[in-house]
């Protein structure tokens, strides 16, 4: 799982954190913006591995708390203490990017902006902070934990 505490001032779609090979499309993308709260998982120019959103109560200038995980159980993004999208395992493709490190060509890791074939999505805002787990982390506690900030 990975979660994040932001503060935005929402204009369009901006990173919230992309890890990518800068020079084409493939790259897994948080943003926000529009509304929405979404992640982008791409294995090459148009060729969608899981690309996904909720609509979301966003408030510019406030902090929210999202979070993201990957696990048997599926795709899911929590934001401010709820669950707000779920993609089941049987929507999921059955090939494709298990781990960072399996992005071909990997080159390019930021928090604010997705390095990405000539886009970049600048982040307007500012992020307070940032956890990576290596741990499956249930999905009571992910909810508590982007309601409360106490993770």
């Amino acid at each position: 799982p990975l979660s994040l505490e932001f503060t935005p001032q929402i204009s369009s779609i901006h990173s919230l954190i992309g890890i990518s090979n800068s020079t084409t499309a493939i790259l897994i993308h948080l943003y926000v913006g529009g509304g929405v709260l979404g992640y982008e998982i791409r294995r090459q120019n148009g060729g969608d591995f899981v690309k996904s959103s909720a609509a979301v109560d966003m408030t510019s200038g406030e902090k929210h708390i999202a979070a993201f995980t990957a696990d048997p159980n599926g795709d899911k993004l929590f934001f401010d203490g709820e669950l707000v999208q779920v993609i089941p395992p049987a929507e999921l493709p059955s090939t494709g990017y298990g781990f960072i490190s399996d992005i071909p060509g990997i080159n390019a890791g930021y928090l604010g902006k997705t390095a990405r074939s000539g886009n970049q999505y600048p982040y307007n805002g500012s992020i307070e902070n940032i956890k990576v787990f290596n741990t499956d982390i249930p999905d009571d506690t992910l909810t508590a934990w982007t309601l409360s900030g106490g993770f």
